[in-house]
């Protein structure tokens, strides 16, 4: 299930010393898309973990301390 793994890679993060990493999800696979396809899931496409936009929570992660 994709929560798990938001769940390890928080859980790694912390065990290197940067428990406040920011990660971002969106689905994959991402290799052999086309240009288009990969605007739909990254550009315009939904976390699957928060079901916010991608680009909306990047944004938010580069300029939010």
């Amino acid at each position: 299930m994709i929560s798990d793994f938001a769940t390890q890679e928080a859980e790694v993060a912390t065990s290197h010393g940067m428990p406040g990493l920011r990660i971002q999800f969106f689905r994959g696979p991402v290799w052999g898309k086309t240009r288009d396809q990969l605007r739909r899931m990254i550009v315009e496409g939904n976390d699957p973990i928060t079901n916010r936009p991608v680009m909306q929570e990047l944004v938010e992660k580069f300029t939010t301390p």
